[in-house]
């Protein structure tokens, strides 16, 4: 484990946030995962690197009633509740002037709500409305309980002194929500281990359902059930950490301006962004598209079993691939990958590597048949077949919405026997929607190009981007995404490549990359992972 860099500071919270949001992954998998012992660690660690952290914020931990107007949003409903209901505080900072000597950053680490239940105990609550998941709800909640942790053994005694909150005789977590927030989901585990967990360290943890009269549990079956998943993932601790780290860099986001024109297809709508997943494919690609003899040297030790004997390696950026949208019965913009390694031998296409890079995104896309109920011309009337896979495999014309409405062929590139026997919804509803596509489209390339003999399907993940891994619900007993696909569409239908390890591995083959490698690193691949 890396330690930050600074004594304390902004990369202090990054770390923890990373580490609390790896951690939740972990509680909604099996296997021992100790998360007393893990927060007793963090707690030592953040001990010894905040000994001088200055604790000047006069606000850090005050029960407070807001005095701003309620508004929309998440926002305004926590201004709402908390004017109803007296025993309820508004935005009880946790961070601001910890973590920072000017007490100006972190001013949002806060707790939504606090609870004042009386006899000394209060609940900490996350309040959400429609942004994230239950998951990166509770890791939320889970970094704000261990910021209260940490205050009430390193804050100044003048400070706990001040603060019930910080004299509280009993703790209590609970993420509240409405009712439409938690379909779909299936967190139940992940609720009891929280709960099981904090239980040794005198808190606890709940889900709870928001109604009028006040809250109550979640029955995680009936939720599991219903039709109306939660909305596509907008955010986890990976990508707020990193978003936080990346306000550091100003100025060109890529390592060299000209690099923008190796794009073949559009650019993507948050190009611009530092944390942008196309930036972040063409700064890793980018030197293999400009060295054929370097994608070549690339690739004979990336995939040694492949590139044998004489031939050419074209890397192409944003690369649609000609005769794609017929085969997959696409129009407009169709499957187009983000990057695509064309090998030649005596002048003919023999095989190729079809890529999708993720840097911070935390999925890989859904259906709009399951997803999308905005636009009635289209809308899937049907949706309860998407609870079938083996139904719609078996007949995907008259089952499948997007086969059905949009003339979508991917089936026909798909191991349908493979498929038929899933006794469980249809796998590309929701988390490996983009995953399918993509194969089918290498699938395709293979049989609809006489002389290309392989085509391999690659996804290239930031490591520290667990939550893109991470389905919210088992597909074949999985809950890795990679494996997941790999069990309803073959062992051999995605490949897995390390953008760290490709980094050092283009460095070491041309040594004037070093310059890059070092930009690479410090932007990409902080300290605090």
């Amino acid at each position: 484990m890396m330690e930050p860099s600074v004594d304390w500071g902004g990369d202090v919270l990054a770390w923890l946030d990373y580490r609390v949001g790896a951690l939740v992954g972990e509680l909604s998998e099996e296997g021992e995962v100790g998360l007393g012992k893990r927060i007793e660690g963090w707690l030592e660690f953040l001990q010894g690197r905040l000994a001088g952290a200055p604790w000047r914020s006069k606000e850090l931990w005050r029960l407070r009633k807001p005095e701003r107007e309620a508004g929309t949003g998440e926002l305004g409903w926590a201004i709402e509740l908390s004017r109803a209901r007296s025993e309820l505080y508004w935005e009880v900072p946790a961070a601001s002037g910890v973590f920072d000597e000017s007490g100006r950053r972190h001013k949002r680490a806060c707790v939504d709500l606090v609870q004042d239940l009386g006899d000394g105990r209060f609940v900490l609550v996350e309040l959400k409305k429609e942004a994230d998941t239950p998951e990166y709800a509770a890791a939320e909640l889970l970094r704000n309980y261990v910021l209260y942790l940490l205050a009430k053994r390193m804050a100044p005694e003048e400070l706990v002194a001040g603060r019930a909150l910080l004299q509280a005789s009993g703790i209590e977590l609970q993420v509240w929500a409405p009712e439409r927030y938690y379909r779909g989901r299936a967190c139940g585990q992940l609720e009891r281990r929280l709960s099981e967990g904090l239980q040794e360290m005198g808190a606890d943890f709940s889900f709870r359902i928001v109604r009028e009269d006040g809250t109550g549990g979640v029955n995680w079956g009936e939720m599991a059930q219903s039709l109306k998943a939660c909305g596509h993932r907008e955010e986890h601790q990976f990508k707020r950490a990193m978003r936080e780290h990346l306000r550091g860099f100003e100025g060109e986001h890529l390592f060299d301006s000209t690099w923008r024109a190796l794009l073949e297809g559009p650019e993507h709508r948050y190009f611009e962004e530092p944390h942008s997943s196309q930036a972040f494919a063409v700064n890793l690609f980018a030197p293999l598209a400009q060295d054929e003899e370097l994608a070549l040297a690339f690739l004979r030790e990336q995939c040694p079993e492949l590139a044998s004997g004489e031939m050419r390696v074209r890397v192409r950026l944003e690369a649609a691939i000609p005769g794609a949208g017929e085969w997959l019965g696409e129009r407009g913009i169709g499957t187009s990958p983000d990057f695509v390694v064309e090998v030649e031998e005596r002048g003919v296409w023999t095989g190729c590597v079809i890529g999708e890079v993720k840097l911070t995104e935390g999925e890989f896309g859904g259906c709009k048949g399951w997803f999308d109920e905005a636009h009635p011309p289209s809308r899937n009337e049907a949706r309860e077949w998407c609870l079938e896979g083996g139904a719609v495999a078996g007949a995907p014309q008259r089952r499948c919405f997007m086969a059905r409405q949009h003339g979508r062929r991917y089936w026909e590139y798909l191991d349908v026997e493979r498929l038929r026997g899933l006794a469980e919804p249809c796998p590309f509803r929701e988390d490996l929607y983009q995953l399918m596509r993509n194969h089918a489209l290498a699938q395709a390339v293979v049989r609809e190009v006489a002389s290309v003999e392989w085509a391999l399907f690659v996804v290239c993940a930031h490591e520290g981007n667990r939550a893109v891994r991470r389905l919210a619900a088992p597909v074949a007993g999985e809950r890795d995404a990679l494996k997941a696909f790999r069990a309803v569409a073959g062992e051999g239908a995605v490949e897995s490549w390390d953008p760290r390890a490709m980094v050092a591995r283009l460095a070491r083959l041309e040594p004037k990359l070093a310059g890059w490698r070092e930009w690479m690193m410090e932007r990409y691949f902080p300290a605090w992972l």
